[in-house]
């Protein structure tokens, strides 16, 4: 069977997407749980690594398994042992071929400051604290200069080894919110 599942988490507490000795990782939390419902391991496909601390709220993961498996009751045994902080919110049977990273069709981030003088509470985790930023026409102006496709090579990993097919991708938009002292980007 193929199945790919749909998760959200918190990421304050692990080391991002994927297994690392330097700490409990997303990928590490699922795999254990799965392989716990199967009973065998498993090789987990992610649309997107994440880094440390960050969270997600639609990230699209695939494996394999021999196992006759309903969705709906997997979805209810992960969640029953995932942690608090990460979650299965959709569960379904898909084409063995699916790749979560080459069948995607695009991505949503987002980006969040939090402008007030002091860091609220609630969004210490969700927000990077920017007190002096000034947001004003010189934002909303830089955004057609970004929008549209882009050689992003400046953003990559320079890892020894590590070659790109491409560093080019299409930034399709940016939308921009302001709500209590909050700034989010859409890309």
């Amino acid at each position: 069977m193929s199945i790919v599942l749909q998760l959200a988490y918190d990421g304050t507490n692990f080391f991002g997407w994927q297994k690392t000795k330097e700490g409990p990782s997303i990928e590490e939390s699922l795999e254990k749980a799965i392989s716990e419902i199967l009973q065998h391991d498993v090789l987990l496909q992610a649309a997107s690594r994440t880094d440390r601390g960050v969270h997600a709220k639609g990230q699209i993961v695939h494996f394999l398994t021999e196992r006759e498996v309903e969705p709906k009751k997997l979805l209810l045994g992960l969640n029953a042992l995932l942690p608090a902080d990460v979650r299965v919110v959709n569960a379904s049977n898909c084409s063995p071929s699916f790749h979560p990273t080459l069948d995607v069709t695009g991505k949503e981030y987002r980006y969040t400051l939090a402008l007030g003088a002091a860091q609220q509470p609630l969004f210490r985790h969700m927000a990077w604290h920017v007190p002096k930023f000034r947001f004003g026409e010189d934002v909303v102006d830089a955004i057609p200069h970004l929008v549209g496709e882009r050689d992003f090579k400046a953003f990559c990993n320079e890892r020894k080894g590590i070659t790109y097919s491409s560093t080019v991708r299409d930034l399709q938009m940016i939308n921009l919110e302001e709500k209590d002292s909050l700034l989010t980007f859409f890309l």
